[in-house]
């Protein structure tokens, strides 16, 4: 293969990582989002432990669920976890564990800390991290 053709390769791949987003970002689940107005308000809370929201949104059941993009992807290898920012005992976890994983069939009691002081995760009943149709 000549240089010129591995020149031509290497660019293309490079666009197309470039232009292609985080490919280590996902999805995560926001309630119903009705316009992109409402994802302004909305998506910036739901992805807030994930490095913030990326601009991007969709519906995946209409009238039902949407996602926000995130700019960062998990840090768990545990597909069920969910990030919640930092839990310092069981009682803080009650009280924030219900809210992260409400979309995603509820909180199953588990959880533990993956950053020290900044950052633990929530076991949901159903996989957080996907990929939505």
């Amino acid at each position: 293969m000549n240089i010129k053709k591995l020149a031509q390769i290497a660019v293309a791949t490079f666009i197309v990582a470039f232009f292609s987003g985080n490919a280590f970002a996902l999805d995560i689940k926001a309630g119903p989002i009705w316009s992109h107005s409402h994802a302004i308000q909305a998506c910036p809370q739901a992805t807030k432990h994930y490095g913030g929201w990326n601009g991007q949104w969709r519906t995946i059941e209409w009238g039902k669920m949407s996602v926000c993009g995130t700019n960062e992807g998990s840090t768990s290898s545990n597909p069920y976890d969910i990030h919640a920012g930092a839990i310092w005992s069981n009682a803080d976890a009650n009280a924030k564990c219900h809210a992260a994983t409400q979309y995603y069939g509820g909180w199953n009691g588990q959880w533990t800390t993956t950053v020290w002081g900044s950052m633990s995760v929530c076991g949901a009943n159903e996989i957080v991290d996907t990929i939505y149709p």
